[in-house]
């Protein structure tokens, strides 16, 4: 991909499409490294798709080997899913550290707040488990096993 446009050409970015790490530096006029370069690439990924998508052109965009690389769709749903379990693992991680809470330190106001947030991400997690689980029973499961038939 070739940078005409300042910053980014989004006429002509397209899936497949990779921002090398020298083209990323002069979009970002940062070098790599310089500080908080990390965060300033990742804003940088959030704004092309961002923009992509106010064109139409909704894409998914990766941060690789200090370069952006827009995701073809294969490759896009697949990170995506991958995205999505890393999220849930998140929020499992972060419910799990507010109930390691002592509470015994908290004012009324914040041992209410507290339990209400506990409560209400318990149930969130629940919610989310509970429905994968279900969605997982819905779908067919296809078993191949060497020397036996395969079942559908």
């Amino acid at each position: 991909m070739t940078v005409t446009k300042y910053p980014i050409d989004y006429d002509t970015l397209k899936k497949g499409d990779y921002i090398t790490p020298e083209q990323v530096q002069d979009i970002l006029g940062k070098d790599r490294e310089s500080k908080n370069y990390g965060l300033h690439i990742l804003r940088l990924k959030q704004i092309i798709e961002d923009k992509m998508e106010e064109r139409g052109t909704p894409v998914t965009a990766k941060v690789q080997l200090d370069g952006i690389h827009i995701l073809m769709d294969n490759e896009a749903s697949e990170y995506r899913d991958n995205a999505f379990d890393v999220g849930l693992r998140k929020s499992s991680r972060a419910h799990a550290g507010l109930l390691n809470v002592d509470i015994r330190n908290l004012t009324e106001m914040e041992k209410a707040v507290h339990e209400n947030a506990a409560y209400v991400n318990g149930k969130t997690l629940q919610a989310a488990m509970a429905g994968r689980k279900e969605a997982h029973k819905a779908l067919p499961h296809k078993r191949n096993v060497p020397g036996l038939p395969p079942t559908e």
